[in-house]
């Protein structure tokens, strides 16, 4: 069952609600275009910005409420 997560900064877009399902793959797509970023998890659009901070840099895996595990990760360019 998937549970509701409330984000604590959502840069100013209000109060965003997004399913994680806990004790399962989840699954996440990243896209990162110069400063234009979308996050789509399990299906829904999370996080679509315009932010000059991050139009270059590392990429960076983290989680920090709870030990988390990655797989199937691929990176590719853009078309």
């Amino acid at each position: 069952m998937a549970t509701p997560v409330r984000r604590q900064d959502d840069g100013g877009m209000g109060s965003l609600c997004y399913r994680f399902n806990p004790d399962q793959w989840n699954h996440y797509q990243i896209t990162a275009e110069g400063d234009h970023i979308v996050v789509v998890l399990n299906g829904e659009t999370t996080l679509d910005i315009h932010d000059a901070r991050f139009s270059e840099g590392n990429l960076r895996l983290q989680y920090q409420q709870f030990p988390i595990a990655f797989r199937n990760i691929k990176i590719r360019p853009l078309p």
